[in-house]
Parts: C-alpha cells; structure tokens; sequence
C-alpha cells in the first residue's frame, strides 16, 4: 500500500467564534473541529471502477497539492465546511538542510500590497497533525520535511478567519513566528493540565 504515516484525523469539541459567527452559536454548540492531512493512501490504488463507486474513493493516484485540512463536522459527524491550513510566512519557516531539515527555509515573505494580511500565506507539508487545546486556544502539533524527520515535533497556535475569497466560510493558518520546536518524538499527544501547564503523553 502507498506510504500513509500521519495521516489520522484529529478532533476537538471547541468552535471558534468565527464559526459561531457563520452558522450561529446555537447549531457550532454541537459541532467538532477537525483537522486532518489527506495523502496518497487515500487516493485510488488498484480499485475497481465499482468498488471506488460504492465506497467514494477519489479517482485521483496522487493527492492535490499539499492538503492538510480543517473541517467544522455538524453533530452527526458531516461536513459542513472546511479550509485548507495555510502558514503565514512572517517569520523564516523551517530548519534548513544543516540542522535536519530536508528543504530549503522558506523565508519570511511580506506582501507588497494592503491588505487584511501583511504577510503571504503558504501550503506546507504538515504531517500528523494533532489538535489540542492550550489556554483557551486551539493548537497543533506537527512534523514534517520543513523540521526534518529526526524526531522534531513543532507546535504551532491555530488562527481562524473568513476566507479572504469568500467570506461565508472560515479560514485556518498558522504563523511561522509562533513555531516551538521540541526534541524529541512521533507520537506525543499534548494536553494542559488543571495549573495551565502544557503536558505531552507519548507512545
């Protein structure tokens, strides 16, 4: 079967406001957050034409383009909306080749236009991602080729919006500034404890 490590949904019962502010606070009380990274296990290998009918498997061989995923799920676990997971470059994002990393730093990159952001907005591969709520804020944990496959975790606050494109949907990014790495693991499940401090349980 193709490569598939990192790619199980995570999911939290906190909606952000803006998602309140779209579908109402009454119907988000009963929604989930979930974020999740789509890969090549999920697209078509060696699948009849009927088998990819009945169970809705993609057409496609290879995933498109880098999606990693927030999905708002309604009570009954359906779709309602989701957005991509974009990275604000107002920082330098990765390691680079000499410290573990496996691609290039992708540097801070300012628009040079006024807008609602400052900063250009990316796809990055963010692999694994694991949700968890820190101090009233929805984060992630992540890896990926930008840190490098040497067991760096990073750690990144989540941000909503309405889409820049469409304003009836929300919008998921997260900041290069706000990257914490942390040495060492896989899989490491973060949570805070009744004092506020972040605690991680491995396994």
């Amino acid at each position: 079967l193709p490569f598939s490590d990192g790619f199980n949904p995570s999911l939290v019962t906190h909606v952000p406001r803006h998602v309140m502010a779209l579908f109402g606070k009454e119907a988000a009380q009963g929604m989930f957050l979930v974020f999740m990274r789509l890969g090549d296990s999920l697209c078509a290998y060696r699948d009849s034409d009927e088998t990819k009918e009945k169970y809705n498997i993609s057409s496609h061989d290879i995933p498109y383009g880098v999606p990693n995923v927030a999905m708002i799920l309604d009570s009954n676990f359906e779709r309602v909306d989701q957005s991509a997971v974009q990275v604000e470059l107002d920082a330098d994002f990765g390691v680079g080749e000499a410290d573990g990393g496996i691609t290039d730093v992708t540097k801070m990159q300012r628009l040079s236009y006024e807008g609602k952001h400052k900063f250009a907005h990316e796809a990055r591969n963010l692999e694994d991602m694991k949700a968890f709520m820190h101090h009233g804020e929805v984060w992630i944990s992540y890896y990926g080729p930008d840190y490098g496959y040497n067991g760096n975790l990073v750690l990144n606050k989540v941000h909503f919006d309405l889409s820049p494109r469409d304003r009836s949907r929300f919008y998921v990014y997260i900041k290069a500034s706000e990257a914490q790495v942390i040495c060492c693991g896989r899989n490491v499940a973060f949570f805070s404890d009744v004092d506020g401090k972040l605690k991680g349980v491995s396994w």
